[in-house]
C-alpha cells in the first residue's frame, strides 16, 4: 500500500517505530525489525518524507513492516537545507494533529501534493526562497485546519488554489497571524512560529 513516512524513532537494540500516512489506515505505527542495523535494505526507503510502497504484516502486539520499496525519495527536497526544513515542520505539524488510524484520502492528498510541489519547485532567486516556503507553509496549515474543520471564511481563497499559485501569493503578515492563531488555539499545541 502507498504510504509517506512521517516520524521514526528507536525501539530495541536495532528496531525502529516507523509513523506512516495511509490512504486505506490513516496514521499507523509499525515496527520496522533490524532497521538499524549496517545490512538493512529498508532503511534508507523509511527515512521521514519519504513516499514508499509497504506491505504491513499485521501482528498480535504490534504490526509491522514485511518489505519497502520506493515510490519518491523527494531528492530535491534532502538536498536543500530550507525545503528540508519545511518539509520536517509540516510532517511534525501533520503527526502531532492526525489521531491514528483516522483515515482520510483527502489528508493523504493534501499531504502528497505538498511534498511533490516542494520537491520539484524551483525558487527564482535565493532571496525569494525564505518568502516562498512561508507562503506554501501558510497555506498547507490552512488546508489543513480547513480538512480538519477549524478552517475560516477568509482562508477561502487560499484553499481553492494550487500550490504553483499560492507562491506567486504575496501572504499579508495579518493572514500569517489569524492562521498561526487559528493553528494553536484549535488545537491547543504551542506550535512554534514557523516565519
Amino acid at each position: 500500500m502507498e504510504a509517506i513516512v512521517l516520524s521514526r524513532y528507536d525501539f530495541r537494540e536495532y528496531d525502529q517505530i516507523i509513523s506512516l500516512y495511509t490512504p486505506d489506515y490513516g496514521r499507523k505505527e509499525v515496527l520496522a525489525k533490524g532497521v538499524k542495523k549496517i545490512i538493512s535494505k529498508n532503511s534508507a526507503y523509511l527515512e521521514p518524507f519519504s513516499f514508499i510502497d509497504v506491505e504491513i504484516i499485521f501482528g498480535k502486539e504490534l504490526d509491522y513492516i514485511g518489505s519497502v520499496q520506493s515510490i519518491n525519495y523527494f531528492k530535491n527536497i534532502r538536498q536543500n537545507l530550507e525545503k528540508s526544513i519545511c518539509a520536517g515542520f509540516i510532517l511534525d505539524v501533520f503527526n502531532k494533529l492526525i489521531s491514528a488510524e483516522e483515515k482520510d484520502e483527502q489528508l493523504f492528498t493534501l499531504l502528497k501534493s505538498f511534498l511533490s510541489f516542494l520537491n520539484s519547485y524551483t525558487f527564482v532567486c535565493h532571496s525569494e526562497e525564505s518568502k516562498d516556503l512561508y507562503s506554501i507553509t501558510d497555506a498547507f496549515i490552512a488546508k489543513l485546519l480547513y480538512l480538519l474543520g477549524f478552517g475560516e471564511e477568509e482562508w477561502q481563497a487560499i484553499i481553492a488554489q494550487d500550490w504553483g499559485e499560492i507562491v506567486n501569493t504575496n501572504f499579508k503578515e495579518n493572514m500569517h497571524h489569524l492562521i498561526y492563531q487559528s493553528l494553536v488555539v484549535n488545537t491547543e499545541i504551542n506550535f512554534r512560529d514557523w516565519r
